[in-house]
């Protein structure tokens, strides 16, 4: 195949924000003398085209966990998605703007704004679209990790279908990983591994089954609803080591940063202040009452989103905006020891669900459809049919059928993950943290080996950065860093292309 200056592994909302974000800087360029078309392949299976594994067609009532107002896949358009949303006269009982969307309507947006990406929108950006999948990464063999962007040939893309394409850049943007098997389930009957699409995955649960539902976040809420909506008649349990339900947000919010509010100053690029802010991060997570049980602490969360301040909007301090400069400045004993101490609150407090889930839950909960049970140790097949469930007092429980809905891993190289990952790490193009994710560098978002240096050749956004970014799956946050990748793609391949003419 004909070399390309960018190849794109991915195509969902990580490689279409990557994508419009090549197109956005090109489109600046056209102002610009001598500036050069770029030619760009994205690799993909084609039944993923725009909304990648997340989110595709599946049932009405999952809904995004963000409102649209966040939700534009073109950072310098954030009002895009509402207006699209307008164009398609979209009712809610809510202004558009801070409407819960249905995740398979935000999959039809990306798959048409991909669409149209492909469709050569941009003179500047030749898109060519490969419906196969990356097998293996190979760097140029005179490519060291030492050597200057100027100074590297090319990656190989080895593909699933025997093809080999090679990329001046490669842009990996491959999205959130399949679940964890926590308790070694895989392969045994009654068992679902991945709720997602819930349609097909749990419309097979027999409805008078007696459901395990192992985990109490985003994932574990979906499940619960699916079975609610398809007229479950069995009991539904769901359990975890924590037992904490997730925290409600209301129809309106103003959402505010945590260590902003903490350190009374605003963020700044400064690694002192940046550390200052962590360390506010951390004293934000302690404080608050004290916890209460998880079915009484979700009342009163979903009381609070129901009742507002007293003008109409609701305050969420969030430990999650701009901290995405945050991280990749940590050194990585500074990171781990964060994720060891705070990852459980940090996700707790950021992972908030909408209001209308809220109540739905909450009606399951109070009618006894639904219980919640915390303190769970093991999920062993039952001898005599279906599982058993221990937990940590000595407790038993028995289920028909278990869902895994403890969300993506975190880690790229686990059993059942891609070989690409696998060869990279292998190769020593890739270094995972003990909590997961490889580390780039930023704002580049350049993928560090294991020496620790940037490899030439070689960016990431997304789920596969969550070494540096831990909390990078937002979209706010993707297509920022979307940004700042497609600008460092695009100033080292003018800069080659400058040298390269200076030597001739």
């Amino acid at each position: 195949m004909k070399p390309v200056d960018v190849a794109i592994v991915g195509a969902g909302a990580s490689g279409t924000a990557v994508l419009a974000a090549l197109a956005r800087e090109q489109r600046g360029n056209e102002r610009g003398s001598g500036i050069e078309p770029l030619s760009v392949a994205v690799i993909d299976r084609a039944v993923r085209q725009g909304h990648g594994r997340v989110y595709g067609p599946d049932h009405p009532w999952l809904l995004m966990n963000t409102p649209a107002h966040a939700l534009s896949i073109l950072g310098h358009d954030k009002g895009h998605f509402v207006r699209w949303l307008r164009d398609r006269d979209h009712q809610d009982t809510v202004p558009v703007e801070h409407a819960h969307v249905p995740r398979s309507l935000y999959g039809a947006y990306l798959q048409e704004q991909l669409t149209a990406l492909l469709a050569g929108c941009c003179p500047l950006l030749r898109v060519s679209y490969l419906d196969s999948w990356v097998e293996r990464l190979e760097l140029d063999p005179d490519t060291g990790s030492d050597l200057d962007e100027e100074q590297v040939a090319g990656v190989r893309l080895r593909l699933a279908d025997g093809r080999t394409l090679t990329a001046r850049k490669v842009v990996l943007a491959t999205g959130p990983s399949a679940p964890d098997d926590p308790y070694g389930l895989r392969g045994q009957a009654g068992y679902v591994h991945h709720p997602y699409p819930a349609a097909e995955r749990l419309g097979s649960i027999p409805s008078d089954h007696d459901v395990a539902v192992v985990g109490s976040s985003l994932s574990a809420v979906d499940t619960a609803l699916t079975l609610r909506e398809a007229g479950h008649r069995g009991r539904v349990m769901m359990v975890s080591r924590r037992g904490v339900l997730p925290e409600v947000k209301s129809h309106y919010e103003v959402v505010r940063d945590a260590y902003e509010q903490a350190a009374g100053a605003p963020l700044s690029g400064d690694v002192t202040t940046l550390k200052s802010a962590l360390e506010a991060s951390r004293a934000f997570l302690s404080t608050g009452a004290p916890a209460k049980d998880s079915v009484s602490a979700f009342k009163d969360s979903v009381r609070h989103a129901e009742h507002p301040t007293a003008n109409g909007f609701a305050h969420r301090y969030s430990t999650h905006l701009g901290m995405d400069q945050v991280w990749p400045r940590l050194s990585e004993a500074e990171m781990l020891a964060f994720m060891r101490a705070h990852h459980a609150e940090f996700l707790h407090k950021n992972a908030a669900i909408p209001l209308v889930n809220g109540r739905k839950l909450l009606s399951m909960i109070m009618s006894g459809a639904l219980t919640v049970h915390g303190a769970l140790l093991a999920v062993r097949p039952d001898p005599e049919g279906g599982f058993r469930l221990t937990f940590k007092d000595g407790a038993t429980r028995t289920a028909d059928s278990v869902v895994n809905a403890t969300g993506p891993s975190r880690y790229l190289v686990a059993p059942g993950a891609r070989h690409l990952y696998a060869h990279l790490l292998h190769e020593g193009r890739l270094r995972e943290l003990s909590t997961g994710g490889a580390r780039v560098t930023y704002p580049d978002g350049a993928l560090i080996g294991r020496d620790g240096q940037p490899v030439p050749g070689l960016h990431a956004v997304g789920h596969p950065t969550i070494g540096s970014h831990p909390y990078i799956n937002n979209v706010e946050l993707i297509v920022s860093n979307s940004a700042l990748v497609a600008r460092a793609v695009c100033r080292d391949l003018q800069r080659g292309r400058t040298a390269a003419r200076t030597l001739l």
